[in-house]
């Protein structure tokens, strides 16, 4: 009996490791469930001094600090625009219709950094063009032929007579002209120099192209203008010279002179200077033309009152002093030149004969 009793409290037995099996269980889940409500519930302020635990809370920071970002970028902007100078904060070449200030203009830009930037370059080239101005305007003459006596005279030598020849044609804003002195001698006369300029009517005045010169006993030189390489160059040399707004040869510059006081009459006050570059057969070189004043000179045509200009020398460029006479009465035309060389030497041409030519 007692073996058949012995089996009963096993029952018992496992139902107590049963039970304890569950509890554990029961613990378990219980200890999970806390975990997933910690880790999903708010984080609990912290502490001071208590290092932070999770970086998520940084991430809203970007938005915050670009807006702010922009706000340096605008103001650069407007403080550039409105220290500007008010002559250059509105290019020529922009269209006024609207009169907007550029203090105005800034404000109403759209607050970002991109814009304003992209639109400085475009700004800056703008002053650099606007200061790219023509010192002078120019009003070139009607085509003419001048005709005049040449006299020479050297110390302790007899005087040299001569005659020359101006001859200017303007057509289609293009120009031709040419420029000659010969000796007269008992029986003949004897050519002693040519000079030929050819080129356009630009915005600068009279703009050169090509210029030949020959002299008796020499080979012809030519200079070439070159304005799209802004250079002149020279056959006789293989330098090349940087070429200036409104340069001359030695031909044109007589008649740029004339055009500058057709232009406007005001542009001639005594003592003012007239500075242009002008190209010779080997270099170039700036004649400064000093206005002396006005004056009355005699020629064959009777007593004309002009304006003298004179380029005194000019030490390291050239030695020989320029003399013209300009006849506002007759176009502003030369109607006198002058050269006084280093040794004495003095040539003098003065207007015989003035034939205007209609316009074409």
């Amino acid at each position: 009996m007692i073996a058949a009793t012995a089996p009963f409290p096993l029952p018992h037995a496992s139902r107590l490791r049963r039970g304890a099996l569950f509890f554990l269980a029961a613990l378990g889940l219980h200890a999970a469930a806390l975990q997933w409500l910690a880790a999903t519930a708010p984080q609990p302020l912290r502490r001071a001094g208590q290092p932070p635990v999770v970086s998520v809370h940084f991430r809203a920071q970007p938005d915050t600090v670009a807006a702010p970002a922009r706000t340096p970028a605008v103001v650069a902007r407007r403080h550039a625009v409105q220290t500007r100078p008010a002559a250059a904060a509105q290019p020529p070449a922009m269209p006024d219709a609207m009169h907007v200030p550029a203090s105005v203009a800034s404000k109403e830009a759209p607050a970002t950094a991109d814009a304003p930037a992209a639109s400085l370059p475009e700004a800056a080239a703008a002053e650099v063009q606007a200061e790219v101005r023509p010192p002078f305007s120019v009003s070139a003459p009607p085509s003419v032929q001048l005709s005049m006596q040449l006299i020479r005279t050297e110390p302790n030598r007899n005087p040299l007579y001569g005659v020359g020849n101006i001859s200017w044609e303007v057509s289609d804003n293009r120009y031709r002209m040419q420029v000659e002195a010969g000796l007269d001698l008992l029986l003949t006369s004897v050519q002693l120099y040519r000079l030929r300029s050819e080129g356009s009517l630009g915005r600068f005045g009279i703009a050169p192209a090509t210029t030949t010169e020959t002299r008796r006993s020499r080979s012809e030189t030519a200079t070439h203008f070159r304005p799209q390489e802004k250079s002149i160059s020279f056959s006789s040399s293989a330098d090349t010279v940087a070429l200036a707004d409104g340069a001359q040869d030695k031909a044109s510059v007589l008649m740029q002179l004339a055009g500058i006081g057709r232009a406007d009459p005001a542009q001639f006050v005594a003592g003012r200077e007239i500075a242009i570059q002008v190209a010779e057969e080997r270099e170039a070189a700036t004649f400064v033309f000093v206005v002396s004043g006005q004056e009355e000179i005699d020629t064959r045509l009777g007593k004309l009152l002009t304006w003298r200009l004179e380029r005194p020398p000019r030490p390291g460029s050239y030695r020989a002093r320029l003399e013209i006479w300009l006849a506002p009465g007759h176009e502003w035309y030369p109607v006198q030149i002058r050269n006084t060389e280093a040794n004495g030497a003095v040539t003098t041409q003065t207007v015989t004969k003035i034939t205007v030519f209609p316009e074409k």
